[in-house]
């Protein structure tokens, strides 16, 4: 199932159009073969069942929609918190001695530098940049140890460990959305399921009837399509909804001009 979450976007809105088309020509046969068959007249329930389906579905879309929406604004609220507080660390390492202060704003430019390309790295690259961020921060808390140790009475030293610890803080916050915040399987599972079901009764009552519009169902299936790629990509920390970096390049523009 994991494989659902590295599917490109383009390839889950072509496998969605083609479900749901195929989900409704299924319902339209077995309504056909049912209308032939004579002395039977289930179009009521038919009509009153398919309604259902898709106030159900609608309430599903909205729920799963709202989720996706929450967490995408989430990470970007995240985002601009992270730039402000490297921006802030950053400035209040200004006041530690040489050469910890060298060190640590090193450290910050090198963590910057890597979260603003983490979003163009391949799973492997990602990997090893996650992993280098994680020693930056060791090496971060490492110095402000040594530092305590060795100069307690430097000034602004507090509120530089302050900025640190929310620093590391909002980076465990964006691991957390990036990892549990994500649309559960059986979630994606249940939502298909209740499209399948439903372009099935659509369709089932549409041959019933008798009557079809090619043009009509093609649309319909393009705005289902359209509306679970729309929380797909919500759903995905990368894609062609990915987070505008333009917070981080800019504190890293204001970092590497200080340095």
């Amino acid at each position: 199932m994991a494989i659902f979450y590295r599917l490109p976007e383009w390839v889950c809105f072509i496998a969605t159009l083609i479900f749901v088309l195929i989900s409704h020509e299924i319902g339209f046969r077995i309504g056909t073969m049912r209308r032939l068959k004579p002395g039977e007249n289930p179009e009521t329930a038919a009509s009153t069942i398919s309604g259902v389906m898709i106030g159900l579905l609608a309430f599903m879309l909205a729920f799963t929609f709202n989720g996706a929406s929450n967490n995408h604004d989430l990470r970007k609220d995240l985002l601009i918190d992270e730039a402000n507080t490297v921006r802030t660390a950053y400035q209040r390492s200004m006041q530690l001695p040489n050469p910890y202060r060298a060190d640590v704003r090193a450290l910050l430019r090198e963590y910057l530098d890597i979260r603003l390309n983490m979003t163009q790295l391949r799973r492997a690259n990602f990997k090893q940049a996650f992993n280098r961020m994680r020693s930056i921060q060791h090496d971060l808390w490492s110095t402000v140890l040594e530092l305590q140790k060795n100069e307690p009475n430097t000034p602004m030293l507090g509120v530089f460990t302050e900025s640190l610890n929310e620093l590391f803080n909002l980076n465990t916050k964006r691991s957390n959305a990036f990892l549990l915040g994500r649309i559960s399987m059986i979630i994606w599972i249940v939502l298909y399921l209740l499209t399948f079901i439903t372009m099935t009764m659509m369709g089932y009552r549409i041959g019933l009837q008798g009557i079809r519009s090619t043009f009509m169902e093609l649309t319909l299936a393009l705005a289902f399509s359209l509306v679970l790629l729309l929380i797909i990509a919500l759903d995905r920390p990368s894609g062609m909804l990915r987070l505008d970096p333009k917070p981080l390049a800019d504190v890293l523009k204001i970092l590497s001009a200080g340095s």
